[in-house]
């Protein structure tokens, strides 16, 4: 046998089964969280999260997907909000980080998980995506319609690093949340900030509806709107994508 080529081969082919798996791992975690709402109640959370999608080779997997279930207080509702894969960016959405219950209406305040799920989201400042419950189904809403009395972090917003920690532990107490959370030092993830704060580390992205992301600066670079259409046909991004007309103004 020729070792040489059978070693040829079965490198890369070790290497594709390796980003196989990378993308396909799907482990679920399960526990539950005490979460102190803003009257000062409590409510018991059951939340899960799985692995999967997009990493570099050696790291291990980000979080795909999440959930928080809960049931309404005075009520026999239980209902759950999803914290769905983005295929656009290969891993989860959001990043939670509260809930909230006033008047019976329950509230989910997020942060973007990456830089290209803040662009995705459409670059919010505070970094918040909020969602509402409402005639049954989550509605994304923005700051301004967030109650103001509404304004504590109260769920562990680092879960992966700390799983161990959540299955031990759980239910998680408001205190062990405190104490997970305690390294974090951006102001808008110690409380739910109305005012905006830096973002420049996370530079303009514009996505092309294929799983693609460019810089902006690719297209203001351009010398003028036709320059920068040809661009968008050179790079693939059709008319719905094509950044040019809000760069340079509609031809």
């Amino acid at each position: 046998m020729n070792f040489k080529k059978f070693w040829r081969w079965m490198i890369p082919l070790a290497i594709l089964f390796i980003i196989i798996l990378s993308c396909t791992a799907s482990d679920i975690v399960s526990w539950q969280e005490e979460v102190v709402l803003h009257d000062g109640s409590k409510i018991m959370v059951d939340r899960s999260q799985s692995y999967g999608g997009r990493r570099e080779l050696g790291q291990s997997p980000p979080i795909k997907e999440q959930t928080i279930s809960f049931v309404i207080p005075n009520t026999n509702e239980y209902i759950s909000w999803k914290n769905e894969y983005g295929n656009d960016i290969k891993r989860a959405n959001f990043t939670p980080l509260a809930l909230h219950i006033l008047n019976g209406v329950p509230y989910i305040i997020s942060t973007t998980t990456s830089c290209l799920s803040y662009n995705k989201w459409g670059r919010p400042n505070p970094p918040y995506v909020i969602f509402k419950f409402h005639s049954k189904a989550w509605q994304r809403i923005s700051l301004e319609e967030l109650p103001i009395e509404l304004n504590s972090i109260n769920l562990v917003i680092i879960t992966k690093s700390n799983e161990k920690t959540l299955l031990d532990e759980s239910p998680i107490n408001p205190v062990v949340m405190k104490e997970i959370n305690r390294d974090i030092n951006q102001p808008e993830l110690n409380g739910i900030l109305r005012k905006p704060v830096y973002t420049g580390d996370c530079s303009v992205m514009i996505h092309d509806g294929k799983g693609n992301w460019s810089s902006d600066d690719s297209f203001k670079r351009q010398p003028d709107i036709d320059a920068c259409l040809n661009y968008c046909k050179r790079e693939g991004y059709d008319a719905k994508h094509c950044p040019c007309n809000q760069i340079f103004g509609e031809k």
